[in-house]
């Protein structure tokens, strides 16, 4: 994973291999625990990082581009999260015979239930996939 871009409020990641996953998940960790989120929010974030990221090598050509940023929400207290990589647009909602079939295919279900908001639209040659998370108010 190599940092394209760190400025007070975002950093830019390259995920190139499947393997950048694990230093995105232990950033946001990092992050998020600075940040204020307790200890559960902090997993929790780790984990739609991992989906999200593991989805983008999943269903996407494998030498596609692949950036995260990852955006501190100060006004709202949160983290933003947001993959760009090319492909084909896809829902966030699946439709409901895919629902528990097989081995897979929880993984939007785990995200949409783990973030406040969540959105995906394309912009410019890209799927651009926004997700915010903001920190609960009990400390």
């Amino acid at each position: 994973m190599n940092i394209l871009k760190h400025k007070d409020q975002f950093f830019l990641f390259s995920l190139e291999v499947k393997s950048d996953i694990l230093n995105a998940m232990d950033f946001v960790k990092r992050l998020a625990l600075g940040l204020g989120f307790n200890r559960k929010e902090a997993l929790h974030l780790q984990l739609v990082v991992e989906e999200l990221c593991t989805n983008a090598f999943d269903h996407t050509d494998r030498c596609s581009m692949k950036v995260l940023k990852i955006e501190k929400v100060e006004d709202q207290k949160g983290i933003t999260l947001t993959l760009y990589t090319e492909g084909e647009l896809y829902s966030l909602n699946p439709p409901k015979e895919t629902d528990n079939k097989g081995p897979r295919g929880r993984g939007l279900k785990l995200i949409l239930s783990l973030v406040d908001f969540a959105e995906v639209k394309a912009e410019g040659s890209f799927i651009k996939t926004q997700l915010m998370k903001k920190r609960s108010q009990k400390h």
